[in-house]
């Protein structure tokens, strides 16, 4: 029996929308202590071990369930207010809300009509 964690980048599905980008992991077998969100820089990390436990009073025929490893990395590109980085998790799902900076959100030019640039 292999004990060996593999590492496994977890699935991901990544959403925007005028104020956020919103990540969701998939992270199945983790509990919430189990699960790690690091900014260095502008790169985000999400990583989290996971554990098998069997009672001792059991003794293994076969065994394709191992414990896992999961570890991501996101290259923020300085778009992101890290300061202000939530998230959440249930149900094996991680759902990472990253706040864009106001420099990067999408802002409405009004146009001047009684200008005197165009004759």
């Amino acid at each position: 029996m292999n004990n060996e964690k593999r590492v496994v980048n977890p699935n991901v599905d990544i959403y925007e929308n005028e104020s956020n980008f919103t990540l969701f992991v998939d992270i199945p077998g983790a509990t919430e202590e189990q699960v790690d969100i690091d900014v260095n820089g502008d790169v985000l990390t999400i990583s989290a071990a996971t554990s098998l436990t069997i009672s001792e009073t059991y003794r293994a025929q076969y065994v394709e369930r191992n414990a896992v490893n999961f570890s991501r990395s996101f290259n923020l590109k300085n778009s992101v207010n890290t300061e202000k980085i939530t998230a959440e998790y249930k149900d094996g799902v991680l759902a990472v809300v990253l706040p864009k900076k106001e420099e990067v959100k999408p802002k409405k030019i009004k146009i001047n009509t009684s200008g005197n640039l165009i004759s």
